[in-house]
């Protein structure tokens, strides 16, 4: 008899030309769910791939009753996981990186009693009992510069803000929903937890550094400081916080 952990659970996973990683993660991953999860789906939000790579996870999921594939041109994780939350069914959310470079096994950590442990369960690679495996110095050095601007601009109290694994209730969220299109969403989807007074927590986990990520340190590092600058005048103009 399986000891579920939690009722429900959408899991979702953007993907821009991941597919060769989602082979390899898929068959784990929904093996977790099925033991761990009552009642779950997963859906794969393809933005911006290429055809052959769309083609790819169509195949890989193939009468997968339990699996959605959305197709989408525009790119932007933040758009893909706005896209997901839209489709999803269950109200307790996951999402993850699909190279999972965080397992989903560290999904254990965010539920406790049958529910997540907060209304946004932040995975985190800087506090304690964390593990950061493999991750080049460039990458460590810009995400600490990233950091302190986030924490300077918004008062934020989260160490790590874009490490790829969260999880939130949505209906903690109601009608709110990040408007950021690209990486930063995550700090738009924290402020806006913030500015509701919702539960924040950051929960350690193993991360494993993937050299297929198709992040660019330089170029995407650039428009994430942008992106929280447009995201800073935007409250800034709204609210008080």
């Amino acid at each position: 008899m399986n000891e579920y952990i939690i009722e429900n659970l959408t899991l979702l996973v953007p993907s821009k030309d991941d597919s060769l990683n989602l082979i390899n993660n898929f068959h784990s991953i929904e093996n977790y769910l099925i033991s761990k999860v009552k009642n779950y789906e997963i859906i794969i939000i393809s933005n911006g791939s290429s055809e052959s790579d769309i083609n790819s996870i169509n195949k890989l999921i193939e009468n997968n009753i339990y699996t959605k594939h959305l197709v989408y041109e525009k790119k932007g994780k933040g758009f893909a996981i706005n896209k997901g939350v839209q489709e999803a069914k269950y109200n307790n959310i996951l999402f993850s990186d699909a190279d999972f470079s965080v397992a989903i096994q560290e999904f254990d950590k965010f539920v406790e009693n049958n529910k997540l442990k907060a209304d946004l369960v932040i995975g985190s690679r800087k506090i304690k009992n964390s593990l950061n495996l493999n991750s080049p110095i460039r990458r460590k050095i810009t995400g600490a510069v990233f950091t302190l601007l986030v924490r300077s601009l918004f008062n934020i109290s989260v160490k790590d803000t874009q490490c790829g694994f969260k999880a939130f209730m949505v209906d903690s969220f109601g009608e709110n929903r990040h408007k950021e299109d690209g990486f930063v969403f995550d700090v738009e989807l924290i402020l806006l937890a913030k500015l509701k007074k919702l539960e924040i927590l950051e929960i350690p986990v193993k991360y494993t550094h993937q050299d297929r990520s198709t992040v660019s340190i330089f170029k995407d590092s650039l428009k994430m400081i942008i992106g929280i600058f447009r995201i800073f005048k935007n409250y800034k103009l709204s609210s008080n916080y």
